[in-house]
């Protein structure tokens, strides 16, 4: 075994049959050929190999945060574990590459001849692009972001490994199963993308031409966009989740046209979060023949069932879903929520501001006393005691109380000498027409309103 290290350059070596040659910190190695059964080159921490080219089974390691530039591997195979790091590579004629335990590879390009790159235990791949019967296989808390498979390539993401921004061209597939997750997709004109058991697909186009199968318990979620001659096929126990935990009410329909969505025995569920917010959203257009039950959840718990033209009530919000010129719509009818906070006005005065979540009249009363309509939203405080606010929307839903505590308001009579806040003396303040102003100490600030 041969070792570089220590600010040592070479160049042109060539590693054969049966050979090792490992570059530690400080060494560089440039155009090396690894190539024979049994031939290694290791790259570790503070090591750099550039313009390597591995074939015929010669290995090119990159470990221990070793870097490895514009690197061939030609029927050769490639490591990058725990740290290491390889950019532009190039991979044809089955190479077999394999990425874990933190290792990341930049831009990986795999041409011809069943090239195969396999990720797991937390290995990173940055941009990748899979031409004719070439594959990615993305397992267990691997990633891959940004991808384009072609005609030929074949990308599996399966149990807990995550691709993001993937796009399946003509002749290109790809399979999500078993726990993995698949984000930002795009499914082109004849290729097949097929989601199965525990694989999960978020935000999806499908492009005229592209198909995409879910099979039972496969998931598909968040935004979809189905074009015209794209086509979704949900197979018995394929489910479309409508991802509205995730929306706002005035957000576009999560699903463009459902008409475009084949199957009849597909589960359709409605995930929302704890605290969703009261209002529309719009679940899929072009939904005038929508029959289904849909199941609404949050991500702890099932809620009820809805059919067009039904509703349900749970925690005081009611659900009800309708079509509103063809587009299936969900309305949340939920008590107004409070935000109450204390702001001084311009003529020194305090008061209350109240924010509502939505068009509600406003009530407050005084410790103990009766409830009273509200002018508006802002509150004078007036006195020390506990402010108690409600509100009741249009509907009839009625807040929750949200209590305030004052008990710090001083007055200061003008006409004495008293000590406040650490001043012993004041003199009055009049204005213009000779009335005199009065001090309230509220929060170590001054406000001073006019004496009546």
């Amino acid at each position: 075994m041969e070792s570089i290290s220590g600010g040592v350059i070479s160049r042109g070596l060539v590693v054969d049959s049966g050979e090792r040659l490992d570059v530690r910190s400080g060494g560089t190695v440039i155009e090396t050929t690894v190539s024979g059964e049994g031939s290694l080159l290791y790259i570790f921490d503070g090591a750099v190999a550039s313009d390597t080219t591995a074939k015929d089974a010669g290995t090119l390691g990159v470990v221990s945060g070793g870097v490895a530039s514009k690197a061939t591997i030609n029927g050769g195979t490639l490591y990058v574990w725990n740290g290491g790091v390889a950019n532009n590579i190039t991979a044809s004629d089955y190479a077999y590459m394999n990425i874990l335990a933190g290792g990341v590879v930049n831009d990986i390009t795999m041409n011809t001849s069943n090239a195969n790159v396999w990720l797991e235990n937390y290995g990173t791949v940055n941009n990748a692009t899979l031409n004719n019967n070439c594959s990615a296989t993305v397992y267990g808390n691997a990633t891959i972001n940004t991808a384009t498979v072609n005609t030929g390539g074949h990308m599996r993401v399966e149990s807990a490994g995550t691709v993001n921004h993937v796009e399946v061209n003509s002749g290109g597939s790809m399979s999500v199963s078993g726990g993995a997750v698949a984000n930002d997709i795009t499914a082109n004109s004849q290729c097949r993308i097929y989601v199965s058991e525990g694989g999960i697909m978020k935000d999806t186009i499908v492009n005229s031409g592209g198909v995409v199968s879910v099979y039972k318990g496969g998931i598909v979620k968040g935004n979809l966009e189905i074009a015209s001659g794209g086509k979704m096929t949900l197979e018995a126990g394929g489910i479309i989740d409508f991802t509205v935990a995730e929306q706002k009410s005035a957000d576009t329909a999560l699903i463009n046209d459902i008409s475009r969505i084949s199957g009849n025995s597909a589960v359709y569920t409605l995930t929302v979060s704890a605290n969703q917010a009261s209002g529309d959203y719009v679940l899929a257009g072009n939904a005038a023949a929508f029959d289904k039950t849909i199941t609404v959840k949050t991500d702890e718990e099932e809620l009820g069932e809805l059919t067009v033209g039904g509703n349900f009530t749970v925690g005081g919000v009611v659900y009800s879903l309708n079509l509103v010129d063809s587009n299936l719509t969900l309305t949340l009818d939920g008590p107004p929520e409070l935000d109450v906070t204390v702001s001084q006005k311009e003529s020194l005065d305090y008061e209350f501001v109240v924010k509502i979540s939505e068009p509600a009249s406003l009530q407050y009363k005084i410790n103990d006393g009766e409830w009273q309509d509200a002018d508006g939203t802002t509150i004078a405080i007036a006195q020390n005691g506990t402010y108690s606010f409600r509100a009741e929307d249009l509907t009839g839903n009625m807040s929750e109380v949200v209590t305030k505590e004052i008990s710090d308001l001083v007055f200061v009579n003008p006409e004495k000498v008293e000590t406040v806040a650490g001043k012993t003396s004041w003199t009055p303040v009049k204005d213009a027409e000779g009335k005199i102003y009065c001090r309230l100490q509220f929060n170590t600030p001054w406000i001073i309103s006019k004496r009546r």
